[in-house]
Order: structure tokens, then sequence, then C-alpha cells
């Protein structure tokens, strides 16, 4: 005789999108039997978040506009300073260690991304200092891999020894959007609808007219913030000691550009993300250059996690090839 139960899961993940799981599971005297069924949207096993954590909120812009670019799904964190994550990474690792111990080889992968401007040997030894004390992990060496391992920065220009490298380069990038460049970027836009324009019929005209207008206002409005970039020259930006600093560029230059008319496309509360994306948009070799060791990490460490989250497993085992 076989005392049965059975449990059924209803999962909405958003409009017109339906998903049923039902677990029936069958009791006898030397034998369990546990039948799972998903029906929709639960077919598929959830593939989680890679996790990026980065030092502050301008980091978490730059990944953000990263993560929009890339082949997955990340969850962006920030943790302060950069000299906090070989330690957090050691956590991780010991936390995956006792893991797979346990039987299960999934884990979550975890990226931290400085700000690209540690140069290799402070970055070794601050990690080399994840660990003090007299009682050393046997496994320490494939600790301090690990967090070499998973220690990504951005790529800049280092050859300036001055504080703000990250918001220097911004600068630069940004300063080499000349207003030919813009021209440039749009000509073929601009004589498409002045064509479109002589021949149009009165009705739709206007329409197009607009289309033309608002074109040449945002393109005014990258001139406007680019020319005021080339205003503030970076010597002038210090700290309190003295010392050139270019943290404050994007201070400087909003105040600068808050003297005018109000922007539209390009927001002021935003405007890391506005010169970020006028980088992107306008001066794209040095863009792809700048986030390309952090994006190839991130596509990789998804994969990874397609890779072990695809498969179904039943009580740690892997079943199947999962969909």
């Amino acid at each position: 005789m076989e005392d049965q139960k059975s449990t059924v899961f209803k999962v909405n993940l958003g409009i017109g999108i339906m998903g049923t799981t039902s677990v029936t599971t069958s009791v006898g005297e030397n034998s369990k039997k546990t039948v799972i069924e998903r029906h929709g949207s639960t077919i598929g096993n959830l593939i989680p978040s890679v996790i990026v954590i980065c030092e502050d909120n301008l980091a978490k812009t730059i990944l953000g506009m990263v993560a929009s670019e890339a082949k997955g799904s990340f969850k962006i964190i920030t943790a302060g300073a950069w000299d906090n994550m070989p330690t957090l990474l050691y956590g991780i690792y010991v936390f995956r260690v006792l893991l797979k111990e346990s039987g299960d080889n999934r884990f979550l992968e975890v990226l931290c991304v400085t700000d690209g401007d540690i140069g290799e040997e402070k970055l070794e030894k601050v990690c080399r200092k994840v660990h003090s004390g007299i009682n050393v992990p046997d496994d320490m060496k494939q600790a301090l891999s690990l967090i070499e391992g998973s220690l990504y920065g951005f790529e800049l220009d280092k050859s300036k020894r001055i504080g703000g490298l990250p918001e220097y380069n911004h600068q630069l990038w940004l300063n080499e959007v000349s207003h030919d460049v813009v021209i440039a970027h749009h000509q073929e836009r601009i004589q498409t609808l002045e064509s479109y324009i002589e021949r149009a019929d009165e009705k739709v005209k206007p329409g197009i007219e607009l289309q033309l207008i608002l074109l040449k206002r945002d393109m005014a409005e990258v001139n406007r913030i680019a020319d005021a970039s080339r205003g503030i020259l970076p010597h002038t930006l210090k700290d309190k000691k003295g010392r050139v600093d270019c943290h404050e560029f994007y201070g400087v230059l909003k105040a600068k550009l808050s003297e005018g008319d109000t922007l539209n496309k390009y927001p002021l509360h935003h405007l890391d993300y506005s010169v970020l994306s006028i980088i992107r948009q306008y001066n794209p070799v040095r863009w792809q250059a700048y986030i390309a060791p952090v994006k190839d990490a991130m596509e990789k460490a998804f994969a990874n996690h397609v890779k072990m989250f695809t498969p179904d497993r039943f009580n740690l085992t892997e079943i199947g090839g999962g969909t």
C-alpha cells in the first residue's frame, strides 16, 4: 500500500507567461517515488545572474551599460574600496569549497571589478595580505589564484600618476568628440531627412521636419557638453593637498553646464551616464577598448552559469540535459 501526496506550484513570470510544477510523492514499505511534472515556462531551468561587484556608483553606472551590451544576466553590487574585494573573494572561495564537499558542484560566479587604475604590483600585494596569522590554510595558493582570477579592471591609460584616473580618461575621450565628429556621425541621416522633406506631402512634412529639428538639437547638446569639457583643464582639478585629482571632473562639468539652458536628451542629474553615452556613441573605439576586459569576463561567467544550471538535478545528482 502506498501513500501518495501531490503538490502543485503555480508560477506566473509575467504577462502571457505561465508555468506550473507538480510534485507527486508515493511512499511504499521500502520505496519512495517522486514524480515531477513541469509545464509552460517552468520547463526550462532558472539560470541565475552573475554577481558583479564594483567600488562605487560611477562604476555601477558603467557596468550597467556594459551589462546592456553583454550576453547574459547580471546583478551589480557596490562594495566600497577595491581593497575589500580580495577578502570578499577569499570568503567566497572558502564557501565554494565547502559547498563542493557537500555534493553540490554548482556555485554563483562572482566577479570583482576595479576602476582599472590599480597597478599589477599593488594588486598582488593586497591579495597576499588577504589572510594573516600562523594557521594559513594548505590551499592558500589555490585561493590566491582564484582571487586574482576573479579580479578584473577596465582598460585605462595609466601613463599619468594622478587621482581620479577613470574620470581623467572619460574627459579625454569626451574631448575627442569634436563638432566634425558629431556631424559625420549623423550626416547620412540628416541628408535622408532633408531629401524626405523635399519630396514629402504637405500633411507628413511637419513630422519629418520635427525629426530633423530634434536630431539637430541633440547634436547641439553633445557639442555643448564636449565644449564645456574641453574648457576644463585637468591640471586645475586638485585634491586638498594640491595634487592633481580628477575625481571632481563630473562635478565641475555639471556646474559649467548649469549656467545654460536645460539639457533634454542628456540630463545633468545623470551627467556621468550622459557623458559615457556620448563616448559610447561617438567614440566607440575608445569605449569598446575600455570595457573589453570586463565585458569578456562577464560573458564567460554567464556562459559558465548556463553550463552549470541548465542540467536537471534531483538531490544534487544531475539527471538530464535540461533546457
